[in-house]
């Protein structure tokens, strides 16, 4: 029995920051359980929510044991919350083992406690029902009420618990779009190497100016909210300014945390513990500021503002490195410093805007609410924020006959119209699509003989033989199975958010809804916007463009390069090598090859040459393969050609240090042009001309030559023109002057390809005859190391153990395999709950089995032929976000979608064995590629 593997092994995770370095650190752990109002959605007789003390003889226990259970918290007051201790029930296996939470201000505006990647947060729990289990928050959470939701369990939900924290002390300020608090510089100049700023901020507006200041000497550094998202740029002087990005949905009134903190040109941003980090432009480190700090807003346009509009919100406990601005500023007049802070229509206290959102959940939730009856007009108003394609918003009836409906189909906003005595008209005014997930506004007004649809402010008029009479109820968000469209289709009900609902003029508060106004229950949600960014951050990789709706996102991976539900797998060979073993070929192809699989590096173009010999050559070209000539450069170096090849830095050295062999052809031709100034000392060495390696060397031989012998071919075989050089070119004197000298040969040491720039002196001036002409090929490599390796496994318990795989959300394993068993696991790996394993069944089938914190899950695929038939077969196995899926020889596919619920990342401890399963048993005997 044989079974042979060429394995390529791709991960693609996100690095975690901690954010806890960037809050003070201070004793805060008072229980505070005791003070709190407790209820949950069910509970068991004589388990409810006031049995979850924490050691206590009972608990809390759900009725039923599904996703939607939630235990709650209401503080009282907004609280400083540290960390949270839990156990299930005691004696018993009924206990918690994972959990998310979420929290907000009033019971209904809830948010996720996220990972630095964006992910809400799952926290581990209890592996028993006796033991404590304890976990802090790197970023203490600062909320009134807090919302346990249990995501795995054991027999049953139950669940005893404490909060530890204290008291949270808020300096606030608001600002109304025309406000600003100026911090003056002049006297307290900035040059810093490091500063962290922190604060937290809520609002209903979509754009504003939170923070701005900059220097003489060029800095600045600039915090805005565009479209309802957070972007940070900074400038250290350079003249090129560095733009961080992150957040979305951030006008949502909601409180929100932004974290800010510079080392020298490293940067880290954060909102809501969502983090990116990215390294300053330019080679200045220091932040130079000597003119004024402005906090919400500036007088007038500034470098660096892509956003006019002032903030209007609330802000609170803005810190400065340890110093809270806001603080200062108010207790500035007891200290006499009253003259640093200047105020421009700031409160000290944040009133609460008089807007009422409302969510509805499903497409059968909706509102029934009254309006003038027997009218000859209507006025109909409202904003919406939703990432459905379709949906109807608002329809009428008439009480003659006819009806008015506004519905969005396809991303785009549509009115249509039956009125007496007329046939359907739909109003299509607008090419643009609002399902964006922004806030857009909507007006309709219907008077005798005039329609005008306002979407965001711009106005559409038309003007037709019309004429109505209202009736009495507008169904708002669904509610109407009437048939719409051309092609007469019953629109679902709208999915999304609301605020600003005017009918006749008349404000309907959703507060203020009767339960006879509404429909159904807790598919309607009050004074909240309940609605999540699934595309923020992006979850598809590579460039791919994130769609969703309410359920679930959609990535676009068009012209990416890669495939899959997240983009995650590479549609281009590995190597030219990999081409050919899938593919008939001829002489030559010209394609993109991916040298990472489905890491972080993009495919780029190549040609590849199949030789006779069966060798395989991948040629990377650049744009300077022409004969360039060279004149009146006399200085040695002066003339300067920097190399751009079809790939980066980072795809060409991925390429060379895999390939077996590489090579780069160099010429020059010279007539009374000398090249390397030979012969020379080591010491001494001062060409007129070089090339600069991969790594910015200067580099001391050339083409056919040895590293550091100073030397050209010639110097090195003795065949050069002048004996006493090392190069033909520097051989040249007033009697061979006009005659044309060649130095060539191949660039063969890999650590230096390939060229990255040419440089050339002793060409005389434009007047005289010294000349000359350069001719640099392109890159060409043999072989694929990835290919080459081969183990041979002789007994059945004879393993591969590879350092462990951290799979996390997205990961996949790539491998060729070669076997006459029929039955062998080809590899696998455990953690404390969760595993990854790939076996052949009956020589027919490939079984990629695995668990993610939920149930055991498996893809299957089964072919018509036989897998152990002693020839090569490829397999790819990915699981991510959305999927598991397995490919066999690039074309055969299995998958299975992820169950419903969070997604998790796979936990695996063990290494990742090879040949057998994690004991040692169902191996084979055979060989590997690796």
């Amino acid at each position: 029995m044989m079974l042979v593997l060429n394995i390529c092994l791709i991960l693609l995770t996100s690095t975690k920051l901690v954010l806890a370095d960037y809050y003070s650190d201070y004793e805060c752990n008072t229980p505070l359980f005791s003070r709190a109002a407790l209820s949950a959605t069910s509970s068991m007789n004589e388990r409810g929510p006031k049995e979850a003390v924490l050691y206590g003889a009972n608990a809390w226990s759900a009725r039923e044991s599904d996703f939607e259970q939630y235990f709650i918290f209401d503080l009282g007051q907004p609280m400083n919350i540290t960390r949270i201790w839990t156990q299930g029930r005691p004696f018993s296996n009924e206990f918690v083992m994972e959990y998310r939470i979420s929290f907000g201000s009033n019971g209904l505006d809830y948010s996720p406690y996220r990972e630095a990647g964006g992910e809400a947060m799952m926290f581990a729990a209890n592996v028993d029902g006796d033991t404590v289990h304890k976990n802090e928050f790197d970023v203490p959470i600062i909320a009134q009420w807090i919302r346990i939701n249990p995501t795995r369990w054991r027999d049953r939900i139950s669940l005893r618990v404490e909060l530890f924290g204290c008291e949270y002390e808020a300096d606030n300020m608001h600002f109304n779009g025309t406000s600003l608090l100026k911090y003056d510089l002049f006297r307290d100049q900035v040059s810093a190497l490091k500063e962290s700023i922190k604060f937290r901020f809520k609002t209903i507006a979509p754009n504003g100016i939170l923070f701005y200041s900059r220097g003489t000497q060029g800095d600045y550094i600039a915090l805005q909210l565009r479209d309802n998202r957070m972007l940070l740029n900074i400038d250290l002087g350079s003249g090129v300014v560095t733009s961080l990005s992150v957040g979305s949905l951030l006008d949502d009134n909601i409180w929100h945390d932004v974290v800010i903190s510079r080392n020298r040109r490293d940067i880290l941003f954060s909102v809501d513990r969502v983090v990116v980090y990215e390294k300053i432009k330019g080679e200045f480190q220091r932040l130079n500021l000597n003119r004024e700090f402005y906090v919400g807003g500036v007088p007038n346009i500034q470098e660096g503002l892509v956003v006019v509009q002032n903030y209007t919100g609330c802000m609170e406990n803005f810190y400065i490195n340890s110093t809270n601005l806001f603080k200062e500023a108010k207790e500035a007049v007891n200290y006499g410093d009253s003259f640093k802070y200047e105020r421009v229509h700031t409160l000290w206290n944040c009133p609460e805007p008089q807007i009422v959102p409302v969510t509805f959940k499903t497409q059968h939730s909706f509102a029934r609410l009254k309006g003038y009856e027997g009218m000859a007009a209507m006025n109909s108003s409202f904003a919406f924020r939703t990432f459905e394609d379709n949906g109807l918003m608002l329809y009428h009836a008439f009480s003659t006959s006819g009806y008015v409906a506004i519905y969005l189909e396809f991303g785009k906003l549509k009115v249509e119209l039956v009125s007496p005595n007329n046939p359907k008209v739909i109003f299509d005014n607008f090419d643009e699509q609002f399902n964006d997930g922004r806030w857009h506004s909507v007006v309709l007004t219907i008077q005798t003989n005039k329609i005008i649809f306002s979407v965001d402010y711009r106005p559409m008029t038309t003007t037709r033989i019309l004429k109505i009479v209202t009736g009495s109820l507008y169904f708002i968000a669904g509610g109407v199975t009437a048939p719409l469209g051309y092609s007469n289709t019953i629109f679902p009900g709208f999915v999304g958010c609301m605020r600003n609902i005017r009918i006749d003029g008349n404000s309907k508060l959703p507060t203020d809804w009767t339960k006879e106004e509404y429909c159904c229950g807790e598919e309607v949600v009050f004074d909240a916007c309940h609605m999540t960014d699934k595309c923020n951050p992006n979850p598809c990789q590579h460039g791919g463009v994130c769609k969703q709706n309410s359920m679930e996102f959609f990535c676009l991976c068009k012209n990416t390069g890669y495939s899959g539900a997240v983009c995650h797998s590479s549609i281009n060979p590995l190597s030219c090598v990999a081409f050919k073993n899938v593919q008939a070929v001829g002489q030559r192809a010209e394609i993109k090859i991916d040298v990472d699989g489905s890491g972080p590096l993009a495919p780029f173009p190549v040609t590849c040459e199949f030789y006779a010999n069966g060798k395989v050559g991948t040629v990377l070209h650049h744009s300077n393969e022409e004969t360039t000539p060279v004149d009146g450069f006399q200085e040695p170096g002066s003339f300067i050609q920097d190399i751009h090849y079809e790939a980066d830095d980072d795809q060409i050295a991925a390429l060379i240090n895999r390939s077996t062999s590489c090579r780069q052809h160099i010429q020059y031709a010279c007539r009374g042009a000398r090249l390397m100034n030979s012969p020379s000392e080591e010491n001494m060495f001062q060409p007129f001309s070089w090339w600069v390696s991969r790594h910015n060397q200067k580099m001391d031989y050339w083409g056919g030559a040895l590293p550091g012998s100073r030397k050209c071919e010639c110097g090195i075989l003795g065949t050069c023109t002048d004996p006493t050089k090392w190069c033909n070119c520097d051989g040249q004197g007033p009697i061979n002057a006009d005659i044309w000298l060649v130095d060539a040969g191949d660039l063969q040491d890999k650590e230096s390809l390939p060229v990255k720039q040419l440089r050339f002196g002793d060409t005389g001036n434009a007047l005289d005859e010294r000349e000359g002409r350069y001719t640099l090929g392109p890159v060409i490599c043999e072989g694929d190391d990835l290919f080459n390796n081969v183990v041979t496994f002789r007994v059945a318990d004879a393993t591969i153990n590879l350092p462990t795989f951290d799979m996390g959300h997205s990961g996949d394993i790539y491998f060729e395999f070669r076997t006459a068993t029929a039955n062998a696991v080809l590899f696998h790996s455990t953690g404390p709950t969760d595993y990854i394993k790939l076996s052949i069944v009956n020589g027919n089938q490939l079984q990629f089995q695995y668990q993610a914190g939920s149930g055991p899950i498996a893809v299957i695929r089964e072919v018509s032929y036989r897998l152990n038939d002693d020839h090569w077969h490829s397999v790819s196995v990915e699981r991510n976000r959305k999927e598991a899926m397995l490919v066999i020889d690039g074309a055969l596919k299995a998958e299975v979608r992820e169950p419903p619920g969070p997604v998790r990342a796979l936990h695996l401890t063990s290494e990742l064995i090879i040949g057998a399963s994690i004991d040692f048993r169902d191996g084979f005997t055979g060989k590997y590629f690796t």
